[in-house]
């Protein structure tokens, strides 16, 4: 008999055993799912939760920029000035040649106004004259106060100089003296106690107590004298800021009646000439104006041209789309056809002023005009001529990326 854990011996041919249709589909379906659900280990489940919450995150946190794309030129902050005739009449005088480099206020040309007479003429030379002796006269006032007014202040400097020092002496003689009264005070209160106890005769006694009070006087003299001494630095330094405010008013005056002379001069110097000064530093350029010309109110005379620098700023021209939406100050990107981005990057700026109404480019195609101040050039950039293209990218604002990926979704369902 064998056990019944162990296998029965083969004894003969096996024989082929057939099970039950039902038998042989659950085994199967058994089979199947063993086969197509396979059991997934919980670190990955753990991983791909993980994964989709850093994707999450990642949607939530980035940001996608909502622009504006627009073309534009460049075009030099000071424009070429074209100065005219303010006034008819001769040109006496031409100070300047073509291309020739000016500054800010450089007179370039003087025109004489009108037609005059020789008593007209000698009327205002007369007067110009006399305008220029007053105004002589008021400068070396000026002059002579402001030197005198120095002098009575280093006067009063020096004074002020001494009573520091009295001051400061005073100051220790009085500890001095203080010191020595308490002194004498407690030597006379040791003399007065041996005085009781009759160690001492009435005339020692008598002696220290003498001694003491002309301690004492002096001390009470000494505090007087530092007082004195602190009033007289005071009423010092009330004088000289008194006298120094005076001599500032008095220079006013005298700077307000030599301005006033320096009006009336001008004024005179203007009805009979004019000057061309030069509005910028710059070269001269078109220069039609010679000397004995007659020239009528308006007429050119000649032209300055503003230095070729790199500040320059740029002028956008908007889709009619972007009305409304451009304001100043906006962030602009910038990519110069002259410096490919690829090589040298874009630049920056911002939007300056945009025009409140927009205008025809082309028939039919309405564009919003804007400024755009430059506040960084792209890398190695050392020239930008006027009139260069660009194309320019106006960021309105940064969004999340999931409003854009549901814009769709929110746009669709807004329409019902």
């Amino acid at each position: 008999m064998t056990h019944p854990l162990e296998p029965a011996p083969r004894a003969g041919p096996q024989k082929l055993q057939f099970r039950p249709a039902a038998q042989h589909q659950g085994a199967a379906a058994q089979a199947a799912a063993f086969a197509w659900h396979p059991r997934v280990p919980s670190w990955v489940l753990v991983g791909y939760c993980c994964l989709l919450l850093v994707g999450a995150g990642y949607l939530v946190q980035v940001q996608y920029t909502d622009k504006v794309r627009a073309g534009g030129l460049t075009e030099p902050l000071l424009q070429p000035a074209l100065l005219n005739a303010a006034e008819a009449g001769e040109i006496t005088a031409v100070g300047v040649s073509e291309n020739e480099w000016v500054q800010t206020g450089q007179v370039l040309a003087v025109v004489a106004v009108g037609a005059r007479d020789a008593v007209g003429e000698a009327v205002d030379q007369h007067a110009i004259e006399q305008l220029q002796l007053k105004r002589r006269s008021l400068v070396s006032e000026r002059d002579n106060l402001a030197a005198s007014a120095e002098a009575a202040h280093n006067r009063l400097r020096v004074h002020r100089d001494q009573l520091l020092l009295q001051l400061s002496t005073a100051t220790e003689n009085l500890n001095i003296l203080e010191r020595r009264a308490l002194l004498a005070k407690t030597e006379h209160e040791r003399l007065t106690q041996l005085l009781r106890e009759r160690w001492i005769s009435p005339r020692d006694a008598r002696r220290s107590e003498l001694e003491y009070l002309a301690v004492q006087q002096a001390a009470v003299n000494g505090r007087r004298e530092l007082i004195d001494t602190r009033a007289e630095l005071t009423r010092h330094d009330h004088q000289m800021a008194t006298d120094e405010a005076a001599a500032r008013q008095a220079q006013t005056r005298l700077d307000a009646r030599i301005a006033d002379v320096r009006q009336e001069l001008r004024l005179l110097t203007a009805r009979m000439h004019l000057s061309v000064v030069a509005p910028f530093d710059g070269h001269v350029a078109d220069l039609q104006a010679y000397v004995g010309q007659q020239v009528g109110r308006g007429e050119h005379m000649l032209s300055v041209v503003p230095p070729m620098t790199m500040e320059h700023r740029v002028v956008l021209w908007l889709p009619a789309t972007a009305g409304g939406k451009v304001r100043e100050g906006m962030p602009v990107r910038l990519r110069y056809a002259g410096y490919p981005m690829t090589e040298h990057g874009s630049g920056a700026g911002t939007v300056e002023r945009v025009s409140p109404v927009a205008r025809a480019r082309s028939p039919g195609m309405l564009r919003y005009r804007a400024l755009v101040a430059v506040t960084a050039l792209p890398r190695a950039a050392d020239w930008i001529p006027a009139g260069m293209a660009v194309e320019a990218d106006v960021v309105l604002a940064r969004k999340p990326l999931w409003t854009w990926l549901l814009e769709p979704l929110i746009n669709a369902t807004a329409r019902l």
